[in-house]
């Protein structure tokens, strides 16, 4: 006789292995899934950040080579793409 008790222990039922397994699967996919969410949000607003920087760099490279501002504009959206 054992003294530790492990003589009667026996495996998970196959039943209980596949619910496991698909419990796990499905919350790795939802937790997937959020983290790409707020990757592509941070993403947005990191390249939203950047351009915004970018068109205040162009517009100030702009005025110093005194044109109009609705030049100013018309050129900058332009050359961003806008």
């Amino acid at each position: 006789m054992s003294r530790n008790g492990w003589e009667n222990w026996k495996f998970p039922s196959v039943i209980f292995i596949k619910d496991f397994n698909m419990r796990t699967i499905i919350t790795l996919g939802i937790g997937f899934w959020m983290g790409r969410q707020l990757y592509i949000n941070h993403d947005k607003r990191v390249a939203s950040a950047r351009e915004a920087k970018l068109k205040q760099r162009l517009v100030a490279f702009l005025k110093e080579k005194d044109l109009k501002q609705n030049q100013i504009e018309k050129q900058a959206n332009q050359l961003l793409g806008n």
